[in-house]
C-alpha cells in the first residue's frame, strides 16, 4: 500500500513540473560571443634615409685607385690609373661526344642478320676561343668638373683643396655612374686611413670591365639519330650438354 502511495507521488510530481516547462515561453538559441581581439600592432616606420645620402652607398676597399688632380694643363683634369683589359685568341683542345652507328652480327632462324646499335665515340677537337686578359693599370684622364670631392667624413671638399692633397698619384675612392653625397666611413675606418685620402664621385662610367668573349660553338654531342627498325634479337641457344649424364 505504501509503494502505491510513493509512485502515485511520483508520478504527480512528474507531471507537475512537466507542465510548468510547458507554459514557460521559449529560450531563444545562444548568441556565441565572439573572441576578444586582439590591439592591433603600432605600424613600424620604415628607416628613414637622409636625402643627401639616398642612392650612394658607402665606399669600400674594392673602390680605390690611384688618382692626383693636375691644374697646370689650363683646363682642370684628373688623372687615374684604371685597370685595362684586353682579349686575346686561342686556341684549346675540347673533348665532345659523336653518336655512332655500328652493326654486329647474330643468328636469327638459323641465318646470320646484322643488327644496328648506337655507341657514344670521344672526339678531342681543337677550337679558337676569345678571351678577356688584364692588361695592367693605364692611365685615363678625366675633366675635373665632372668630378665632386669629398672627405672621409663626407663633408665636400673644393677642386682647390683636392689639388693641394692629390698633387701626385695617390689612393683614393672612386664611385662612378653616380651624383650626391657619399655614405661617410666607419670611425675606425676613418682612423685606419690617411687623413688626405678623399672620395671622388662623378655620374660618368670611368672604370673599364671585360668586353664579352667571342661567341664560340660549344661541344654539343648531335641529336640521336633512329637507324629504323631493328630485326628481333633471338635468346640465346641453349648450352649442349657435352659431358653426358
Amino acid at each position: 500500500m505504501m509503494r502505491s502511495h510513493s509512485l502515485a507521488l511520483s508520478i504527480i510530481a512528474t507531471l507537475t513540473i512537466a507542465g510548468w516547462a510547458a507554459s514557460q515561453p521559449p529560450v531563444p538559441d545562444a548568441v556565441p560571443v565572439p573572441a576578444p581581439v586582439p590591439p592591433a600592432m603600432p605600424p613600424v616606420d620604415a628607416p628613414v634615409i637622409h636625402p643627401e645620402f639616398a642612392g650612394i652607398r658607402t665606399p669600400s676597399l674594392g673602390d680605390l685607385v690611384l688618382a692626383k688632380v693636375d691644374l697646370k694643363a689650363g683646363a682642370p683634369r684628373v688623372i687615374m690609373m684604371i685597370q685595362s683589359y684586353r682579349q686575346e685568341t686561342k686556341r684549346v683542345k675540347v673533348t665532345r661526344f659523336v653518336v655512332e652507328t655500328r652493326e654486329r652480327s647474330t643468328e636469327v632462324d638459323g641465318k646470320t642478320v646484322n643488327v644496328p646499335y648506337t655507341v657514344k665515340v670521344p672526339v678531342t677537337e681543337e677550337r679558337e676561343i676569345t678571351t678577356n686578359v688584364p692588361a695592367g693599370r693605364k692611365p685615363l684622364t678625366i675633366d675635373a668638373k665632372d668630378f665632386q670631392f669629398f672627405d672621409l667624413q663626407a663633408e665636400e671638399v673644393s677642386l682647390d683643396q683636392a689639388a693641394q692633397k692629390l698633387s701626385s698619384l695617390k689612393p683614393v675612392f672612386l664611385i662612378d655612374q653616380n651624383t650626391g653625397r657619399p655614405m661617410p666611413l666607419p670611425e675606425v675606418a676613418q682612423r685606419a686611413l690617411k687623413a688626405e685620402c678623399l672620395i671622388l664621385v662623378t655620374k660618368k662610367q670611368v672604370r673599364q670591365f671585360p668586353a664579352p668573349a667571342g661567341a664560340w660553338v660549344p661541344m654539343v654531342a648531335p641529336a640521336f639519330v633512329p637507324v629504323g627498325a631493328r630485326p628481333p634479337v633471338p635468346a640465346p641457344a641453349a648450352v649442349p650438354n657435352v659431358i653426358g649424364d
